[in-house]
């Protein structure tokens, strides 16, 4: 049996072997010092914006907008293939786009669940940006379940950060 240092031995050698052909391939660099084309970001790939967690949270209030926001009761098909009501989950569905002129992510949806005085008697917040950079001009659907709250109005506010 192979023992845990031999097996990470044939690993590394796995991937230097990868990193070499590529760069035979490819003809080693360019001769301005950049790595081979096929260890280089492609040209279609979209850059990520370096910012600060306030500069994000900036940009996202000043340029991403959540369209079509529904949260309701969340439903699962049932035996008779009709949708039956989940107990105790709610179900958020809608859009989020960037409509400005950088990559970002995340995107945190907040929402706030209102009672019956439109008090806020719980909070839940999701990263609708999907865990990856939602593009400039892009959008991107999102769903996600939160839990009921008995006192729940049926009304809720949102905000973005």
């Amino acid at each position: 049996m192979a023992s845990k240092n031999a097996i990470l031995g044939i690993g590394a050698l796995v991937v230097a072997a990868a990193v070499a052909f590529a760069v035979l391939r490819d003809g080693g660099d360019d001769g301005a010092g950049k790595p081979p084309a096929s260890l280089r970001p492609s040209a279609t790939a979209t850059p990520v914006a370096t910012m600060t967690d306030e500069e994000r949270k900036a940009y996202v209030k000043d340029h991403v907008t959540v369209e079509d926001l529904i949260v309701d009761a969340d439903t699962k098909p049932g035996e008779d293939g009709k949708d039956i009501v989940v107990p105790g989950l709610l179900r958020a569905t809608g859009t989020v786009k960037n409509n400005g002129d950088k990559p970002v992510t995340p995107v945190t949806l907040v929402i706030h669940m209102t009672g019956a005085n439109e008090e806020v008697i719980g909070s839940f917040l999701e990263d609708v940006s999907g865990q990856k950079p939602l593009a400039p001009g892009a959008s991107r659907p999102f769903k996600f379940t939160l839990p009921d709250k008995k006192d729940w109005s049926g009304k809720f506010k949102q905000a973005l950060q």
